[in-house]
């Protein structure tokens, strides 16, 4: 976020303009509460060289005491201003913009409530002299102190004759109670037009000024002094660009008519071609058309050509956000496509190559970001134009929420970014051994995000809170106007914002943000650091680390703080689980494979037959049996159904009769129940309902 952004929404919100008080430090300056004319805000910009970058800061008059329990990176104790009441803030990649808006508007609240009711602090008293109170001489004489002179420069014949405006005249002049310019009595000067002229002076002729500005004439009349030029003729100025400039209407200098005007004008210079290219250097915040003179307009357009041709030069800043401003107002584009297509082009060859500033490649990606939400492009292609630590933080957040559906290496890295500061993985847990660590923070994530349930809220949401809705202005920080879409609709206001006018949308981001516009105003829907709970995340990240380290004896071990000791039963709980999880894999694994079990039948009726002799297959064939019931036969050769069972002493029954025994069928199971004999024969006279009190003695 850059400065810019600030004074932007101070002038759109609340009409504060920023003003530059000091000459000497043109870096600085303050925003004012419109309510007291007392400061609120101290902007500070400084180059440092060392690095190449402008450093950017602010103090805001917001509450020492409100943004210490932030605890947001970016928000430092002050830099210039002393007091509780002020609070520093460093500009910076880091820096969001609607944490730094709700500060301001903080401040300008709290200054606003010392006001006492009933009284405008911005009163004042003026004292109007129209120069006809007091009479005699000691009035003229103390009006004769407030006098306007002008007298005429003596020229020499030739020479450049003396500007002469309508409300001037050679002489001294005094203003009557009439209002009208007179000359002075006594005055020894000739009057306009009189037939009286001064020695060496020429008869005054009017300059032409054909829709130049004043620095324009200036620079016309001193170039003419060079060169001997007559001034009075018409300037080489296309006509175009005369039309151009008288497009511009006044108003009262609020950002949105510099936004209207801009459109206007570039809409009616959109197809103008120049040819004649200015290397001059020209700075301004916001430029527009109408900060530039006409050499440098003519320039601009030069180099604008050359562009659109494909051929790509160095040119002041300024020149180069002029045309990106054009490009989000449509100018020279065929739509939303186009548009961002002739972006990606512009940093591919004018910033890529060197040749641009490369502090205008934050801006250009943040505007592309908020053009492509505004026209509703796709949500792929968008997403690669937003700020990559953006997107990697709502990551961590998506990731964090539904830890369950990411690894382990993904959990921690969103644990370690979100609440560590991406301190954690320099722990000895993580550096004893890396997969290892990983796991166990990742799953102690997991384990709480089941089981805990802080102020009978889920984890996240107790850490996290709800996504809020905050204001969104897209393009605030540039120059963009577009007309309304909306068929019939009239604008409360020529200088009516375009945004106002856009219709009902929904446009996501990631899982974690997203943008709406209802009625004409937009709002982005995201988790904002200023309500997360970090005292939970540290405490969970902390105690974590000190219970693992003392666990796995890692040395390095930390103390534990006080608040924390409701941490401990989930690392426990990790911990046992990681513990049953290794004698579980130590176990040696049995594994059946039961679709051979058919084969493995097949092999063995084979086996057989090949090891019976004629004899036998003979004397199977007098018993009568079938020749497919010889594979049924016992080992004495009777069938399987016949076979004599084994008495319990251990002696043969007699062949051909069966015991009648009074023991119970055996129970079938297809599975393993994993017992030794003893306890088998428990599970089994259970299952028969036989007494089992002898068995277990």
């Amino acid at each position: 976020m850059d400065l810019s952004e600030l004074t932007a929404y101070a002038e759109e919100k609340y009409q504060i303009r920023e003003q530059h008080k000091w000459a000497d430090f043109p870096g600085f300056s303050v925003l004012t509460s419109p309510e007291t004319g007392k400061w609120v805000a101290l902007l500070m910009r400084q180059w440092d060289g060392e690095t190449g970058t402008m450093l950017q800061r602010c103090d805001i008059k917001c509450g020492r005491s409100y943004t210490a329990g932030l605890q947001i990176p970016y928000v430092t104790e002050p830099a210039r201003m002393k007091g509780q009441n002020w609070s520093g803030i460093v500009f910076d990649r880091r820096t969001e913009p609607e944490v730094v808006f709700r500060l301001f508007d903080r401040a300008l609240r709290l200054e606003k409530e010392k006001v006492p009711a009933g009284r405008d602090p911005r009163g004042f008293t003026v004292v109007l002299d129209d120069g006809a109170a007091g009479t005699g001489t000691a009035a003229a004489d103390d009006r004769s102190g407030k006098l306007y002179t002008d007298t005429l420069l003596p020229f020499r014949k030739g020479s450049i004759p003396a500007r002469r405006d309508s409300m001037h005249s050679q002489g001294r002049l005094q203003r009557g109670q009439s209002g009208s310019p007179q000359v002075q009595p006594g005055s020894s000067q000739a009057q306009p037009g009189s037939s009286q002229a001064q020695p060496g002076l020429q008869k005054p002729r009017r300059i032409v000024y054909s829709g130049e500005s004043p620095m324009d004439l200036l620079d016309r009349v001193l170039r003419s002094v060079v060169s001997g030029a007559d001034i009075f003729q018409n300037p080489d100025v296309p006509e175009k660009i005369l039309q151009m400039r008288a497009l511009y209407e006044y108003g009262e200098g609020t950002f949105e008519e510099k936004r209207r005007n801009f459109y206007r004008q570039g809409k009616f210079m959109e197809d103008y071609e120049d040819t004649l290219l200015w290397t001059g250097e020209f700075m301004r915040y916001f430029p527009v058309y109408h900060d530039l003179n006409i050499r440098q307009l003519r320039g601009y357009f030069a180099w604008r050509t050359l562009v659109r041709k494909g051929e790509y030069r160095r040119v002041c800043t300024s020149f180069a956000y002029i045309y990106l401003y054009e490009l989000l107002c449509g100018i020279g584009t065929d739509g939303p496509q186009d548009c961002l297509q002739k972006m990606e082009d512009f940093e591919k060859n004018y910033l890529d190559t060197g040749i641009g500033d490369p502090e205008i490649r934050e801006n250009l990606h943040r505007w592309m970001l908020e053009y492509g939400v505004l026209h509703g492009l796709d949500e792929a292609l968008v997403r690669k134009y937003a700020d990559q630590d953006v997107m990697q933080k709502d990551h961590a957040l998506a990731v964090l929420k539904s830890p369950a559906e990411y690894g382990d290496t993904e959990v921690f890295d969103a644990l370690n970014i979100t609440a560590a500061g991406g301190k954690l993985a320099e722990s000895p847990v993580i550096k004893a051994d890396e997969d290892r660590g990983k796991r166990l923070f990742a799953q102690l994530w997991r384990y709480m995000s089941v089981f805990c349930r802080p102020g009978e809220q889920d984890l996240f949401t107790a850490c996290f809170n709800e996504p809020h809705l905050f204001l969104w202005h897209p393009l605030s920080s540039a120059v963009y106007w577009e007309e309304p879409e909306k068929p019939g609709h009239q604008k409360e206001s020529v200088f009516a914002s375009a945004q106002d006018m856009h219709a009902d949308a929904d446009f996501t981001l990631n899982a974690c943000r997203s943008f709406h516009c209802r009625d004409g105003e937009w709002k982005e829907k995201r988790y904002v650091p200023l309500f997360f709970d970090f005292g939970k995340l540290h405490a969970i990240v902390h105690e974590g680390d000190r219970a693992l380290r003392s666990a796995l004896k890692t040395g390095h071990y930390l103390r534990r703080k006080a608040g924390e000791e409701w941490v401990t039963p989930y690392v426990q709980a990790v911990l046992e689980e990681e513990r049953r999880a290794i004698e579980e894999a130590a176990r040696p694994v049995i594994t059946i494979d039961l679709s051979g079990l058919d084969k493995i039948r097949e092999d063995a009726e084979l086996t057989r037959d090949s090891l019976l002799t004629e004899e036998e297959m003979d004397g199977a064939g007098e018993s009568g049996l079938p020749a497919e019931k010889i594979t049924g036969l016992g080992e004495s050769g009777l069938p399987a159904e016949n076979v004599t069972g084994i008495e319990e002493n251990g002696l043969p029954m007699e062949a051909g009769l069966q015991k009648e025994s009074t023991a119970k069928p055996e129970l079938k199971t297809d599975f393993a129940c994993g017992l030794d004999r003893i306890h088998m024969d428990i599970l089994m006279a259970l299952l028969h309902g036989e007494p089992v009190g002898s068995r277990i003695r």
